[in-house]
């Protein structure tokens, strides 16, 4: 199977999830050409320009239509009646501050070319309903895109406990923390319907980010949002929080990322500090003396004599992964929640 024959229907399935993208949207229309398919890509110039329309991007509107026009969409009247309207309304427009509509974010700074070298590294993946694509524990490198269906993300936690993460649909992706972080599977995905989807390397996704900082920077908040809601539901302290409290965590909180050496935290009494451990070896030093290894969970906070560790560093034996999150949170969750409370004062005797 050629590349042409490959990327068409990619495109196709894409394009339906990302309406208002034009990487997607110019080349398809160009393939079509190519395939001599002229009457479906006029028509689906056509459609695009109206759409642009909407979303006031006439500078793209006449582009489109020009392209309309080329290959012979039969109606001219129509043709030049968007036209005239939108020459008389792009003047004065300043473009780029005008709603873009719904598009595919990790593409949005590449090029077209660049764009259907990333979707043709990917390997198409039928999956039905019911079907695991991902193992919470298993270690493999692999991120997927999804083109058609829904899947549904869970994680069990240590207890045995079963919680239904998300449900992701059709142009979102799952997978990425093990490409980044070189992780296990932190959640179960399984198929919530039959879909279809698009399996790329870690190497690829690591090109991505690599070469393309805008795309990679999205991915990377992606995924470290996505590593701290699964944090609440894991970690034992968090278990009364709110539904909107989870989210308020993992929108300010940061993931830091500590290679054998570094030191994690030079003064764990420090006030504006509160860090939680998600990862990876530590070790700590009291008064300059190795004191013990610190747990996967381990809170430090200078705002809490319970978990304010006086002379003490924190350094990484191993790539370690640490949730960096404002302390203002902490304050507010030592209000709100009982267990919370009470969990940060237990920490006192361990």
């Amino acid at each position: 199977m050629d590349d042409t024959t490959r990327i068409l229907p990619i495109y196709r399935d894409m394009l339906s999830c990302f309406p208002d993208d034009l990487h997607l949207a110019r080349p398809m229309i160009i393939l079509l050409q190519q395939r001599g398919e002229r009457e479906l890509a006029a028509k689906l110039s056509m459609h695009l320009a109206r759409r642009m329309r909407k979303g006031a991007r006439y500078g793209e509107v006449l582009n489109f239509l020009t392209m309309a026009k080329h290959l012979g969409y039969p109606d001219s009247e129509e043709v030049q009646d968007l036209q005239r309207m939108a020459e008389a309304l792009s003047i004065g427009v300043e473009q780029g501050v005008v709603d873009t509509g719904r598009v595919f974010g990790l593409v949005e700074a590449l090029s077209d070319q660049e764009v259907r070298t990333f979707l043709l590294d990917g390997t198409p993946l039928e999956v039905k309903q019911g079907c695991v694509v991902v193992m919470q524990g298993e270690v493999s490198q692999t991120f997927f895109l999804i083109l058609h269906g829904e899947m549904d993300v869970e994680l069990t936690t240590d207890h045995g406990v079963r919680v239904k993460l998300a449900t992701l649909k059709a142009g979102e992706y799952f997978g990425e923390f093990a490409c980044v972080y070189q992780m296990q599977r932190s959640a179960t995905v399984r198929a919530g319907s039959d879909a279809r989807l698009l399996q790329f390397s870690d190497q690829t996704i690591q090109n991505l980010i690599d070469h393309a900082p805008i795309a990679g920077e999205q991915l990377m908040q992606v995924v470290q949002r996505r590593m701290i809601s699964n944090l609440t539901y894991e970690h034992p302290a968090f278990a009364e929080l709110s539904l909107g409290d989870r989210a308020w965590l993992a929108d300010s909180a940061k993931v830091r990322v500590f290679q054998p050496g570094e030191n994690v935290c030079q003064d764990a009494s420090s006030s504006n500090q509160w860090l939680i451990v998600i990862s990876g070896k530590i070790e700590r030093f009291t008064r300059l003396k190795l004191a013990g290894d610190v747990a996967v969970g381990t809170m430090v906070c200078g705002a809490s004599k319970s978990l304010r560790r006086q002379e003490t560093i924190l350094r990484a034996k191993s790539q370690s992964l640490v949730c960096d999150a404002p302390v203002e949170i902490f304050a507010s969750f030592m209000k709100t929640y009982d267990g919370f409370l009470q969990w940060v004062r237990a920490q006192a005797e361990v």
